[in-house]
């Protein structure tokens, strides 16, 4: 299990960097902090968790957000380099799940959306990055999404 954890944590860490060298840094920040919904998803498969009605009807809206970042229709290098981006937080979330067994884990996710704060202005310093109106429209719907998810209760 050790190993596993190491090569899935070696392959969030490659895909991130890949991301945020293709992308914006907050574009990049805001994908890989999908992570809440890997939970969920996860939790549902893998420990057999049931997810509420209020849950599911929050899902959407993450994805819309996510979607709105991906641009999965632009069919442009940078809808690739997006997907990538949310594949590392898939793979992060499968790496940090452990860290997750002394609270619920969608609380301690949530605590982490500061870093995107941080990651857009390390962007804008450096590297003059403006989000544009999709970006936040995109990052606006997965942050409250996913702190939304952290006030519902298990099923």
């Amino acid at each position: 299990m050790l190993v596993l954890r190491g090569v899935l944590g070696a392959l969030y860490l490659i895909a991130y960097f890949y991301t945020i060298s293709k992308i914006p840094l907050t574009d990049a920040s805001i994908l890989a902090h999908l992570s809440p919904i890997f939970v969920i998803i996860m939790s549902a498969i893998f420990l057999k968790e049931n997810i509420s009605g209020k849950i599911a009807l929050m899902l959407p809206i993450i994805f819309i957000g996510a979607l709105l970042l991906v641009k999965p229709f632009d069919y442009s290098s940078y809808s690739v380099y997006a997907f990538v981006g949310v594949l590392s937080a898939m793979l992060g979330q499968l790496y940090l799940t452990k860290a997750f067994t002394h609270e619920k884990a969608v609380v301690v996710e949530v605590t982490r959306y500061i870093g995107i704060v941080y990651n857009a202005m390390r962007g804008f310093l450096f590297w003059g990055e403006v989000p544009g109106i999709v970006t936040i429209a995109g990052g606006v719907l997965i942050v409250a999404g996913c702190m939304a998810l952290s006030r519902v209760e298990p099923a």
